[in-house]
């Protein structure tokens, strides 16, 4: 299995064949299935992953541009059997196999991105990688749990046990980021995603940790690039 970020890319059944766009194979609508080679020996699944509300930047920054499971991974298993349960979906044309293979699909990403990160995420840097590292994780964790609540880099290193220099170093190594950075562009896409769907600023701004809206109004333009008020058009 590839999974394969925002990017362009090239197939073929063969080092000597002439390469395709990759991109083109699975244009069509309902395509998901694509042969190739003279006797159509090559057989590929494919498809495509979109995100709402401008959530993308968010995972695909923090994600390879390429990223490859190997049959032979311990991730392997998993992700055999959801591709048998799709096969079996395809074959059985039952009543909503389109949303249960829907479903499967977000699966297969969600069984990649695992595998990425138990694999030790090569070394990569940002906040899906630094995963493997337990402290950095609990971390991760903590913000996302309690959003609102006022963190500081020493609370934050209190509650994981690590000093507050360690914390920002190793921190900022592996998301790529210092720590209270981080926090508030995680905050910045929950208040979009809350915005998108109607929210007052004033509601948004309590929701993400901010008694102050003109103070959450200046952090979201700086960090998202325009006011909250234009989120909710």
């Amino acid at each position: 299995m590839i999974l394969l970020s925002n990017t362009r890319y090239t197939v073929t059944s063969d080092p000597a064949i002439e390469p395709c766009d990759g991109m083109a194979l699975y244009a069509l609508p309902g395509q998901d299935t694509v042969r190739l080679g003279e006797s159509c020996d090559t057989v590929m699944i494919g498809g495509g992953s979109g995100f709402a509300d401008g959530c993308a930047s968010f995972v695909l920054e923090a994600l390879p541009r390429f990223l490859r499971i190997d049959a032979a991974s311990p991730a392997a298993e998993a992700i055999a059997r959801t591709l048998a349960s799709l096969q079996d979906e395809a074959r059985a044309g039952q009543i909503g196999a389109s949303i249960v293979a829907e479903r499967l699909a977000d699966i297969l990403v969600v069984e990649a991105v695992r595998a990425y990160v138990a694999a030790g995420a090569a070394g990569s840097v940002g906040w899906i990688a630094a995963l493997a590292d337990p402290r950095i994780a609990k971390a991760i964790k903590l913000m996302h749990a309690d959003v609102a609540r006022r963190w500081t880099v020493p609370l934050l290193a209190r509650e994981i046990g690590m000093s507050r220099s360690a914390l920002t170093l190793r921190f900022s190594q592996r998301v790529g980021r210092p720590p209270l950075e981080y926090l508030t562009r995680w905050r910045m896409m929950l208040a979009q995603r809350k915005l998108a769907l109607g929210a007052a600023v004033s509601e948004v701004a309590v929701d993400v940790g901010y008694a102050s809206q003109s103070a959450f109004a200046h952090a979201f333009k700086r960090t998202m690039g325009h006011a909250p008020r234009a989120s909710r058009q």
